[in-house]
């Protein structure tokens, strides 16, 4: 009996899918408070990228995190490093900026807009900082990046329950 079990236990692990893209929101009808983030897991500690689109009320912005050393800056600007998005043979390059620590870019609106592009129309994007490079899975991007984008309600079911203590 406990040999059927642990081979069931060993069977459900093993089936277990995790969804690649992350997607955790804080809803709220004040926009000022309405955020919501949608990321993608680095699939290596030494040269993996942690992709990350953040919403704040109307405004999405996307950012590209290493884990392991700095990413280079671009020439002598060391504000700016450069990445390269590459979808089906066909390669983008963009400066981006480069925030403090030098583990962290902050992709420009261009970068962002051709970034959501490739993801919405081909079915794996790559990446690549200087030495480090990932494949992203577009699988469920788009339903994924539709929550991002999903504004709340102007009025909220849990605004019309009171509570009152006699």
């Amino acid at each position: 009996m406990k040999l059927l079990q642990l081979v069931v236990l060993i069977t459900l692990v093993s089936c277990s899918h995790k969804e690649p893209w992350q997607h955790s929101a804080i809803r709220n009808t004040n926009p000022n408070y309405d955020m919501a983030k949608l990321s993608y897991e680095a699939d290596s500690l030494n040269r993996g990228i942690r992709l990350e689109l953040i919403r704040q009320s109307q405004t999405i912005e996307g950012y590209l995190n290493v884990l392991t050393f700095e990413i280079p800056p671009h020439g002598e600007n060391l504000h700016q490093a450069e990445i390269s998005l590459i979808a089906n043979g066909k390669e983008f390059s963009f400066l981006v900026d480069r925030l403090e620590g030098g583990q962290r870019l902050h992709l420009s609106e261009k970068a962002l807009d051709k970034l959501i592009e490739l993801f919405q129309n081909y079915e794996e994007v790559t990446i690549h900082i200087a030495h480090y490079t990932q494949t992203f899975s577009s699988v469920s991007f788009d339903k994924q990046y539709r929550k991002l984008c999903f504004k709340p309600p102007r009025f909220m079911p849990e605004k019309f329950v009171t509570f009152e203590l006699y």
